[in-house]
Formats: structure tokens, sequence, C-alpha cells
């Protein structure tokens, strides 16, 4: 009886894309530290990931937004001139982190593969989207990304930057929906969620909870605006109104909102409403 044997790669069918070192399998390749500019590349420190997964998503998903309707729409519209001008913030973003945030090509393929996933899941290929959901949705994401890049205390140029792409996405998204009313069925808040995790990527645990209110309305703690919404999710309240409130600030039975975060057994969550603070 013949036995069949998967053929082997020789030795060195596989390269180092930093040191060009020969390696058998592709996964030996990419992880190989042989120099330091190998391990600075090839496995780069936790900021450079967190950088390209929570500053390169919101970029990658302003691109997504914008990339089809410069190909659909004529030069001298506003739809195209807001696109053109999300484009233009993105292409700073991608640049600021290549200057400052260098890592292997494999790196930021793999992060940006999970997002990629995510975002098909939402919006699977083949099947015609609303631009207004997408933009609702995309918007909403890195408003929530800026707020956690503040958190972080991520370099000021790029916040600048993020800034820059949250104000122009707003502008993009008010050209697709002009009258302010969305014209659309499909409730973002699910895929508002799912976008975030994928861009924010897992919390410090040791990040202090905020107070937010929700609607006017509902108190909600939580670590960050994701968490906010991942609770109200909970509840089916569509596309909700996220203030946060300074933690010094005092409530009418003179409670500070540190006070009312105090209260709660666990984070995140819908801890009470404005009239029983």
């Amino acid at each position: 009886m013949k036995l069949f044997r998967k053929e082997k790669k020789p030795a060195g069918a596989y390269c180092c894309p930093i040191c060009k070192r020969g390696y058998r399998h592709a996964g030996m390749a990419e992880r190989c530290t042989r120099t330091a500019v190998c391990r600075l590349y090839n496995t780069p420190p936790a900021e450079v990931r967190e950088a390209w997964r929570l500053v390169g998503g919101a970029a990658s998903l302003g691109w997504f937004l914008a990339h089809p309707i410069l190909g659909t729409e004529p030069e001298d519209s506003g739809l195209y001139g807001a696109a053109r001008a999300v484009q233009d913030t993105t292409g700073e973003l991608y640049a600021m982190l290549h200057g400052g945030f260098p890592c292997a090509d494999h790196v930021r393929r793999a992060l940006h593969a999970a997002l990629t996933g995510e975002v098909a899941g939402i919006w699977p290929p083949g099947h015609p989207a609303h631009l207004g959901h997408v933009g609702d949705v995309i918007r909403s994401v890195i408003c929530d990304a800026r707020g956690e890049a503040v958190a972080r205390a991520v370099r000021p140029e790029l916040l600048e930057g993020m800034r820059e792409l949250e104000e122009r996405v707003e502008a993009l998204y008010d050209e697709i929906i002009p009258e302010g009313e969305a014209d659309y069925e499909e409730d973002a808040i699910e895929g508002i969620v799912r976008l975030s995790d994928a861009v924010i990527g897992p919390k410090p645990e040791g990040r202090k909870p905020s107070l937010y209110l929700v609607n006017g309305r509902f108190l909600v703690v939580g670590r960050g605006r994701a968490d906010v919404r991942r609770v109200m999710m909970g509840f089916g309240l569509s596309k909700p109104r996220i203030q946060g409130i300074s933690p010094g600030e005092k409530f009418e039975d003179g409670r500070t909102a540190e006070d009312i975060i105090k209260t709660a057994v666990r984070v995140p969550a819908l801890i009470g409403r404005m009239e029983d603070s």
C-alpha cells in the first residue's frame, strides 16, 4: 500500500521580511527575532499594536465609508467633496502610523483582517447596504474610538488626526442624510457594538469607570461609550444619545458623579434614572 505524504517545503522556502533569513514555515519567518530590527518589526510592543488597532482601525472604517462614493458621484458634488476630505484624512493618519509606529506587514494584516471580518459580518459582500446605515454605524464607532484614544493618552498628533477624521466623517454623513433624519430601517446599534469591540480591543482593567447620561434620562457606568452602547442594546434602545458626566459634577441630592459610580456593583451597568438620583 502506497503512503501519500504531504510534500514538505524545502528549508529556506520562507524568508523573514526584515533580515531575509530562510525558514521552512511562514509562521516561523514572521516571528523571526534574529536581530533587534526583526524583534521591533515582527513582534512590536503593545503600544504599536494598540495604535494600529485603534487609530488604524478608525482610519480604515473612514476609508470604507468614503471610497465607494468617489467612484459613483460627480467630482463637483458636495458628497464627492466630503468623501474626498475623509480619504485625505485617512491617508494622513496612515502616514503618521507608518512613521511613528513601525511594524511588519503581517502584523498590520492580522489586525486589519479581524476588523474586516466584523465588517463583512454586518454588511455581507454582494448584499446591498444602505449608505446611511453604514455611515451611522461608522461615525459612531469613530466617535467611540477617539474617546478611547483620549483615555489612553495616545500621542497628540494622532488625537488631532482622529478629531479631524471624526469631523469630516460627520460632514460626510450630513451629505448622505441631508435632512438629518435617517430613511433606513436597519438598527445601527448592533453594528456599532461589534465594530467598537474590534477597533477598541480589550480594555485595560485598570481604566477608571465613568458615568454617562443616555437620552437625557438613564445613568450608565462604563469604561467608555462602547460599554454604554452594549448595555443599552440589551434594553432594545436604538441609537442612544450618550453624554459623559464629569466626576465632580453634583446632582440635586448632593451626590457627585463619582459617588454614584461607587454604587455600581459591576461595570458596565445601568444604575438608575435621572429622577432617581
